[in-house]
């Protein structure tokens, strides 16, 4: 049930939607959020999972491990303020990646399989998650875009309707023919139970980003989908299978402040000094500032947590 909670909400939204409006007006709440609960902390205990993977046990050998870590991190940084256009483009490909191999990996993890994930697939999914809001709210998605790219510098609308709503539906269009053949591959093949909750988790990613505003619906994608999935494999790794859930995702927030207090110290010195009257919206563009930050080193450290180089075998499904 862990792993269906994040659809079965998606569509819980919707529907509240749809009879009593309310993602316009909350748009920016769920990565604002995100900043102190689930979303960032889940990858602020990076520090705590490096340290694990590496078998450090003192503070000095963690950080000495952490060190290529922070130093992507710095340079990430700067190539921002740099190339912020060139950056963020780069952040939703990375993004598109990230997002759609673990969800590959925790929808086996939801139906108890060990199937090999499928690099293709995972690829699709992903960039149906970046290209939905683009093609079903175009101006508002832009928007939000643009006032990332301005945060990191840019004097100019870079990110224009016409050009990134005709790519977008491109990338959903191919997006959508590769997951309607694995459909179909695992239906023949008789993986009945996996076709159904693969369409179950597609079907609701449609409808929350066609019903909901694109900021609410990617950012409650992120909190209560990727993020909370996410946890899941930490705890295992963390804190053991037979944790209890309620405790383990509160020590993983314990583990995380050693970088969450400094991040977040950044993300208050911008809000006081950029932005004296940030809106919740403004929150939530600084949010997803930090996430074009750290998503590179993040998914570096990641990859080895999640077994990435599976990715590529041949799986039953296309090849």
């Amino acid at each position: 049930m862990f792993g269906l909670l994040p659809p079965l909400l998606l569509l819980a939204l919707v529907l509240v939607e749809l009879r009593y409006p309310f993602s316009v007006a909350l748009a920016g709440w769920p990565f604002a959020l995100s900043l102190i609960v689930i979303g960032l902390p889940h990858g602020a205990v990076d520090l705590a999972v490096s340290a694990r993977l590496r078998g450090a046990t003192t503070w000095l050998q963690s950080l000495r491990g952490f060190a290529d870590y922070a130093l992507l991190l710095v340079l990430v940084l700067a190539a921002a303020f740099a190339f912020p256009t060139l950056m963020v483009l780069a952040f939703a490909i990375l993004s598109a990646w990230h997002f759609g191999s673990a969800d590959a990996l925790d929808l086996n993890e939801t139906l108890g399989e060990n199937r090999v994930v499928n690099w293709v697939v995972a690829a699709a999914r992903g960039s149906l998650v970046l290209a939905l809001p683009f093609v079903c709210h175009p101006t508002d998605s832009c928007e939000v875009a643009n006032r990332l790219l301005q945060l990191f510098g840019s004097d100019s609308t870079t990110v224009y309707v016409e050009v990134i709503s005709s790519a977008s539906v491109a990338i959903l269009g191919l997006a959508f023919a590769v997951i309607l053949v694995e459909l179909f591959i695992q239906i023949r093949a008789g993986n009945r139970k996996y076709a159904g909750t693969f369409f179950l988790e597609i079907g609701s990613l449609v409808a929350a980003f066609a019903v909901l505003h694109p900021l609410f619906a990617m950012g409650a994608y992120f909190l209560c989908w990727h993020s909370w999935r996410h946890t899941r494999r930490l705890i295992r790794l963390m804190e053991g299978e037979s944790a209890s859930i309620t405790r383990a995702v509160l020590r993983l927030h314990l583990r995380s402040l050693p970088l969450l207090i400094p991040t977040l110290s950044v993300v208050a010195a911008v809000l006081a000094w950029v932005l004296p009257h940030a809106t919740i919206l403004d929150v939530a563009v600084v949010a997803l500032a930090v996430f074009v930050v750290v998503t590179p080193p993040h998914q570096m450290l990641i990859g080895r947590l999640q077994g990435i180089g599976r990715l590529d075998e041949p799986s039953d499904g296309i090849s």
